[in-house]
């Protein structure tokens, strides 16, 4: 009774004879009023039709069969729960029954999204180092590092956009790569306090900080962008401000397929990768400043 998993035993017809204190929080009810019951009373035809389906696999398969899916609890909070269910046998061998042990397993995969995440991210920092040494070009490179960005990153689409210093403080795609068809050319963004501005590309040159939209499709501030984002099946994004010589050049954009894709563990990462794009920046234009000045020379 005092293990942390849940533990139940049904009959062959899959009545219920015992639970633990684990399984009544979950079902809650005191195992007095889940013993002689069937999963059709106590959940809705679904899910005890699923259930039974589980216990009737095992059956079959005269051994342990698991399951994995989400369990909701009363109290509104979810789980993510591996199941394993096995026939039980009496002394003659024959099957009178069903053990179910169902274990948390939430932290754990949650756990490894991260670690994922952090492996993905070390791997996209370690290409665009590379791009950063290997291409001579500025604009190939910028595009490069997008292609990086979405082949070896995961992610949906990635742009960058370099920030005019104009009357209307745009902002101009230099680079893009991925899964964004005529994205950019229904984009209106600036970098200025209004609403062209208010997205997370304008915050991220205004302020100098990464700016991350974790849900694009209730974030109010990408209102104005929202239905081209969606049509792409974009569901949050990250602008990450790009540093050149000490100053704001633009930012570096990425979109995800999935909402809240950029967590805390990510952030360091991803700084690290601007500032890596920004330090590339640096050196393809002092090389073409080092080039011109040779050129010169021998002019002369």
């Amino acid at each position: 009774q005092t293990l942390p998993n849940m533990v139940w035993l049904k009959d062959a017809n899959g009545v219920y004879l015992d639970c633990n204190a684990r399984a009544e929080s979950f079902l809650g009810k005191p195992a007095a009023d889940v013993i002689g019951k069937t999963d059709h009373e106590l959940f809705s035809a679904t899910v005890a039709n699923r259930i039974r389906g589980e216990d009737l696999v095992a059956l079959d398969k005269g051994g342990p069969a698991t399951f994995e899916y989400l369990r909701a609890f009363p109290d509104g909070h979810e789980e993510l729960h591996l199941t394993t269910k096995a026939p039980v046998h009496d002394g003659n061998g024959n099957c009178i029954g069903v053990l179910g042990i169902s274990h948390d397993i939430t932290q754990f995969r949650n756990d490894q999204i991260a670690l994922k995440r952090q492996n993905r991210a070390l791997s996209l920092i370690s290409a665009v180092s590379q791009a950063v040494v290997r291409l001579d070009d500025e604009v190939a490179m910028l595009n490069e590092i997008c292609t990086i960005a979405v082949e070896i990153g995961g992610y949906q689409f990635a742009w960058i956009g370099e920030a005019r210093h104009d009357s209307e403080k745009r902002v101009i795609p230099v680079a893009q790569s991925g899964f964004g068809e005529h994205y950019l050319d229904q984009l209106n963004v600036s970098w200025a306090d209004n609403v062209s501005g208010s997205g997370p590309t304008g915050r991220a040159i205004r302020t100098g900080v990464p700016s991350i939209v974790r849900n694009i499709d209730t974030d109010p501030s990408f209102e104005p962008w929202r239905n081209l984002a969606l049509d792409r099946a974009y569901a949050s994004s990250i602008a990450l401000p790009l540093r050149v010589e000490g100053h704001i050049y633009g930012a570096l954009n990425l979109y995800a397929a999935e909402p809240d894709a950029f967590g805390d563990a990510d952030m360091t990462l991803l700084e690290n990768l601007s500032g890596e794009l920004g330090l590339g920046i640096c050196m393809q234009r002092s090389r073409q400043a080092l080039l011109r000045s040779e050129a010169s020379l021998l002019q002369a």
